[in-house]
């Protein structure tokens, strides 16, 4: 367990790292494209569609902390309906459709990242391929972090970064 912690807490630092930088890019851009509209009468050009694009990465990236933290919206009104065995196994059904939802998007996401690693964005020779592929990485974390709630039925790592 120790050396799946270490790779899991290297993944999460790494994972929180790139959302704040990202985010911090985000704003700096989105204030100086403020500046520049407003007070220099003059668009940057290249601030729309790049916060756009980042903005689906921190969104993806941020919700597979959200798993981690069971901080998703969850229907758990019904579930008190039922003995606590049978809401263990709905739990876990969803669970499962979820993964199998994500394995979905996983397989898709790396399909459309590939189809498109010829084409640029409008801003900059950047491929849009770079920005494709949060959608694959964002929910292989996600899927990820369901498969230890659906192992462990509570996430085994979020304690243990509590303490």
């Amino acid at each position: 367990m120790r050396v799946g912690y270490i790779t899991y807490r290297t993944l999460d630092i790494f994972r929180n790292t790139t959302i704040v930088v990202l985010f911090s890019f985000v704003i700096i851009s989105g204030f100086a494209e403020v500046i520049s509209r407003y007070v220099l009468l003059k668009s940057l050009g290249w601030t729309e569609e790049i916060l756009r694009y980042l903005n689906v990465w921190i969104i993806l990236l941020g919700a597979s902390i959200a798993v981690k933290r069971n901080a998703h919206l969850s229907v758990n009104f019904f579930l008190r309906f039922f003995r606590p065995e049978q809401s263990r196994r709905i739990t876990q059904g969803v669970n499962i459709a979820i993964l199998i939802f994500l394995a979905i998007f996983i397989f898709l996401g790396t399909k459309k990242t590939i189809r498109n690693i010829d084409q640029q964005i409008l801003a900059f020779p950047i491929s849009i391929a770079w920005f494709y592929l949060a959608i694959p990485v964002g929910s292989l974390l996600m899927f990820i972090d369901y498969l230890l709630l659906f192992i462990y039925e509570k996430h085994p790592f979020y304690k243990l970064e509590r303490k």
